[in-house]
């Protein structure tokens, strides 16, 4: 049984809101790290052969940004998550083609492939925990 104290902590709304922020930091970091310097943002669209660069960039910065958005705010949190986790998917699936590579380049896209499955498991949770929270 959880401790009564921890129990008020876990189900703090404070708690609550502080976990999506750290659901979504890498998601929106990134995207203002591209923001404020848009050469960093186009060198990794370029690095990871996405072309059309510009509308790319701009897609990615609006999905990291309102998916981040959603989550953060409370509102339609669902939306949000699954913004993110489909934006997650697509890069392991174009940008993290370990099956596709050999040596320690493989090992390194692997690794960041299971942090994305991390990530995606990560939104999920927030999804399902947003929910149970509204029909309680």
């Amino acid at each position: 049984m959880t401790p009564d104290w921890i129990a008020a902590i876990l189900e703090s709304d404070a708690t609550w809101l502080f976990a999506r922020i750290l659901g979504t930091t890498v998601f929106w970091f990134t995207g203002l790290r591209f923001a404020l310097n848009i050469e960093l943002g186009k060198a990794v669209v370029v690095k990871y052969g996405m072309r059309p660069v510009v509308p790319v960039l701009a897609l990615t910065m609006f999905v990291q940004f309102v998916g981040s958005g959603l989550v953060i705010s409370g509102y339609l949190v669902w939306l949000g998550a699954g913004m993110l986790g489909v934006f997650t998917l697509l890069t392991l699936l174009t940008c993290h083609t370990w099956w596709k590579m050999d040596g320690a380049n493989r090992i390194g896209h692997f690794n960041e492939s299971l942090v994305h499955m991390t990530a995606m498991g990560g939104l999920l949770a927030i999804a399902i925990l947003d929910h149970a929270r509204s029909v309680m």
